[in-house]
């Protein structure tokens, strides 16, 4: 028997063919992975029952916490020594900042989305929080992407 996706694909054609969103081979990584963890849910959910409920908040938190725990187990150790210093200078002299921001003082990791645990990690001491805004990046290779502004708690 042959199993069918779950879930509507036209996300993936958008990221592949809108040149506002640049279709990196870690950008369909990620969103492949994001899907096989949902199909597989799906199947398990099907395979389960009726009487079964998936609950999707559930399942996009837990989804996060993989790629995170992902990213955080692929991060540098000194790297994130590094980064968290940079972080915790920035929120004593920014009120507000971006990654673009944090960027400018530290080279790129192996795993670039371990600035993204970093910056949880800074946010879960209290240095930040992350708002609900959004600025351009400024980046070249990011091509202006919109990017999570940062509070500082600490200025």
């Amino acid at each position: 028997m042959t199993d069918q996706l779950p879930l509507q694909l036209p996300l993936i054609d958008h990221v592949q063919t809108d040149p506002q969103i640049p279709a990196s081979p870690r950008m369909m990584a990620i969103v492949n992975e994001a899907l096989q963890i949902e199909y597989r849910e799906a199947r398990e959910a099907r395979e389960a029952g009726p009487g079964y409920h998936h609950d999707e908040a559930e399942s996009f938190v837990a989804t996060t916490e993989r790629a995170i725990a992902k990213a955080e187990r692929g991060m540098d150790a000194d790297w994130a020594t590094r980064a968290q210093s940079v972080i915790s200078g920035i929120c004593r002299t920014h009120q507000t900042f971006t990654a673009d921001d944090v960027w400018e003082h530290i080279e790129h990791p192996r795993e670039p989305s371990a600035l993204g645990v970093v910056l949880r990690r800074a946010a879960k001491q209290g240095d930040c929080i992350c708002t609900d805004q959004y600025a351009q990046s400024t980046r070249p290779a990011t091509h202006r992407r919109p990017l999570r502004v940062w509070r500082s708690l600490v200025i």
